[in-house]
């Protein structure tokens, strides 16, 4: 019977080295993997998926409860603690936005104001080229309405010289010799004339004047909608004249 009597005490004492509880923050959510530590004995553990533990303590040990982002919580353990669950709060701390400073302060005046914030001339100058370039329609390729030369009668004139085409080279010897005249280019057409122009000249020389591949792409359109490029040289693909012009207006565009 005293041996009995000695472990019904002994089971009650082992419950009552156990504190249980849950955490959870100010606003009502639980918090997990909080670190729940006796001060006192060093013993620790965390708050599981639900915000709940427990944890082996005695009467007046000091509980800790610690994560990141949240004030640290206490409690002191009393004797109806090991009766009762114990539901601790923790306070977020507070986030601290650094102070942002206006340096332009305003007058009253919105065309001085104005002047303060608006965009510089060179990335106008861009916006407006590659806004114009955009807007402009595709020029569609239409399939040519002509017979397979498989399916196609024989050519009587083939090996043949022909007079008109003797004629047209004495009367317009620069078409004859594949040198054409300026023309209105499609859309295909004039994005080849632009990567070829950059290709062949962008390098150091307008790195140096600050412009990257994008900013050069849109200086090649500046240019081209003001002298016609693409038109003037796509057939004829002059480097001289075409490095002439790009250095020529350099400096306007990048001021």
């Amino acid at each position: 019977m005293k041996y009995l009597i000695f472990i019904f005490f002994s089971i009650i004492t082992y419950g009552q080295n156990i504190v249980s509880g849950n955490v959870s923050s100010e606003n009502g959510f639980i918090i997990q993997n909080v670190l729940v530590i006796n001060i006192k004995t060093g013993s620790k553990t965390y708050t599981n998926n639900e915000g709940s533990f427990k944890i082996k303590a005695n009467v007046n040990d000091e509980l800790r409860f610690i994560i990141e982002n949240y004030e640290r919580g206490s409690k002191v353990v009393k004797n109806n603690d090991f009766l009762n669950s114990i539901s601790i709060q923790l306070v977020r701390v507070p986030i601290e936005i650094q102070e942002v400073k206006v340096v332009a302060k305003p007058t009253g005046d919105l065309e001085k104001d104005s002047k303060k914030f608006s965009v510089d001339k060179k990335t106008t100058e861009l916006n407006v080229a590659m806004n114009k370039y955009m807007k402009e329609k595709l020029t569609e390729v239409l399939p040519k309405n002509s017979i397979p030369s498989s399916f196609a009668p024989p050519n009587l004139y083939a090996g043949q010289v022909n007079l008109l085409s003797i004629l047209g080279f004495i009367i317009n010897p620069k078409e004859s010799l594949g040198i054409k005249n300026d023309k209105i280019l499609n859309f295909s057409e004039t994005n080849e004339f632009y990567k070829k122009v950059k290709e062949s000249f962008y390098g150091k020389y307008y790195i140096d004047y600050g412009l990257d591949e994008f900013e050069f792409e849109a200086y090649i359109i500046y240019l081209d909608k003001k002298y016609k490029l693409a038109e003037r040289y796509y057939n004829n693909f002059n480097k001289v004249e075409i490095e002439r012009v790009l250095k020529n207006s350099l400096k306007e565009f990048v001021k």
